[in-house]
């Protein structure tokens, strides 16, 4: 595969990526953390969750990716490292990898260029 189609590739899944994150979550704990994001609140994530309840860790993993992508478009971006630390029941999910990917893309396109070499 040529450098130009790796390169157009790789924009087309950014641009998905893109597309998906800046739109309203499905998963309804995930939907109202957005929605307070998007009303002007930045919530503390433990006091959401304490108030959101017992979720299932999909549901979990749901709401640190819109915490996450949020967080860094605001210039306080929380690395996946912190996230693991403090909801270690996200890292047996086959999905974890998702949020990883998140950070590298959202890195990207803040112009965090150290990270891909």
């Amino acid at each position: 595969m040529s450098d130009s189609t790796t390169d157009q590739g790789q924009a087309s899944a950014a641009s998905s990526w893109r597309r998906g994150l800046h739109a309203v979550p499905t998963e309804p704990a995930a939907r109202l953390l957005w929605q307070q994001w998007h009303e002007g609140q930045r919530p503390d994530l433990e006091s959401f969750l304490a108030q959101a309840g017992a979720l299932a860790p999909e549901q979990l993993l749901a709401v640190v990716r819109v915490d996450q992508h949020l967080r860094w478009h605001v210039g306080a971006g929380v690395g996946v490292e912190n996230y693991l630390e403090r909801f270690p029941a996200l890292a047996d999910l086959p999905d974890i990898a998702a949020l990883i990917h998140d950070e590298l893309l959202l890195r990207q396109e803040l112009g965090e260029t150290g990270i891909f070499g």
